[in-house]
């Protein structure tokens, strides 16, 4: 993650460049810094400090790495969140019966469902951690019982984002890919994202139960290979050719790859998603809109990243 940074001089603020900066770190078993790039090794929390001439400064780094599914929201605790509260609704009970092939969820009951405005409403109040691939909830609704379900979420940037879940009457656990209003996947500076409100739209029903499993995070699989470490420049390299930028790097997975590029103050350049194939790789990409300056170029593969200062002058 690029680490940012400001400098206030006469009341004029100035974005300093990380890498300019000599670092230490209390414990390196939990993070590192290469060129002004933080990288997360395992989880846990430690110190970071940065000193260049006569500045000084000091960050405590909490790190969290995603393996797998992770559970944001236990549906069993629905009754406990802020906020909670029904419309449209008689006697929701909670049932002690799963769907066959549910390890956990929960189970719910409603004795009575009509109305014009038929709801569940809460604010989870969770904040993800690392950068999920996406959300899934598992949902039972044999019985139809489930309208919808909206969550609104709030990047890291303070933009707001709905998502919609529109549930047919089975037994599916759907996958919420964390998109952007264009389309594109979010971008490293736009996590953490914290899940607000949830919002469950019913239909008409009397006499009748559905299950929802947990609020999952979605990571990748610990088994799965990612982006090589980088040993030396014939690993991963960047190299201007007029306005053409070439990207050279190892990989031990044939899978795709997100490259992205970021300004020193973490701002977004281009992203782009490239086929990999096991070994070197290169890729190209047009800097003709780039103004002269640092910037970084960050290759995330497999639940890996890493990441390279070029200039362009």
């Amino acid at each position: 993650f690029p680490i940012p940074i400001q400098g206030t001089i006469n009341t004029v603020i100035y974005q300093l460049d990380p890498s300019a900066f000599n670092w230490q770190i209390e414990n390196p078993t939990i993070a590192s810094i290469e060129n002004g790039m933080l990288i997360g090794l395992q989880n846990g929390e430690t110190k970071i400090t940065g000193t260049f001439e006569n500045l000084s400064l000091s960050l405590n780094v909490k790190v969290e790495i995603g393996i797998d599914q992770q559970t944001l929201f236990d549906f069993n605790d629905i009754k406990e969140a802020t906020d909670f509260s029904l419309k449209g609704v008689t006697n929701l009970t909670f049932k002690n019966t799963l769907p066959e092939d549910w390890r956990e969820g929960t189970t719910l009951h409603a004795e009575k469902i009509s109305g014009r405005l038929k709801s569940l409403s809460a604010k989870l109040n969770k904040t993800t951690y690392g950068i999920p691939d996406a959300l899934a909830l598992p949902i039972a609704n044999e019985n139809n019982v489930i309208n919808r379900i909206t969550l609104a979420c709030y990047d890291n940037l303070g933009e707001r984002h709905l998502i919609e879940i529109k549930p047919k009457a089975v037994n599916k656990t759907y996958i919420i890919d964390l998109k952007n209003k264009d389309g594109n996947l979010f971008d490293i500076p736009q996590f953490p994202i914290k899940v607000m409100d949830l919002n469950i739209y019913f239909n008409n029903a009397q006499d009748k139960e559905f299950s929802i499993g947990h609020l999952y995070m979605v990571y990748p699989k610990k088994s799965e290979g990612g982006v090589s470490s980088i040993l030396n420049d014939d690993d991963f390299s960047i190299s201007i050719h007029g306005e053409i930028a070439n990207v050279r790097y190892n990989t031990n997975s044939s899978s795709p790859a997100k490259l992205s590029v970021y300004s020193t103050t973490g701002q977004m350049k281009y992203n782009d998603v490239i086929t990999s194939e096991c070994g070197i790789n290169e890729y190209q990409f047009n800097t003709k809109f780039f103004a002269t300056g640092l910037y970084i170029v960050v290759i995330e593969q497999g639940g890996k990243s890493i990441a390279k200062k070029f200039i362009i002058r």
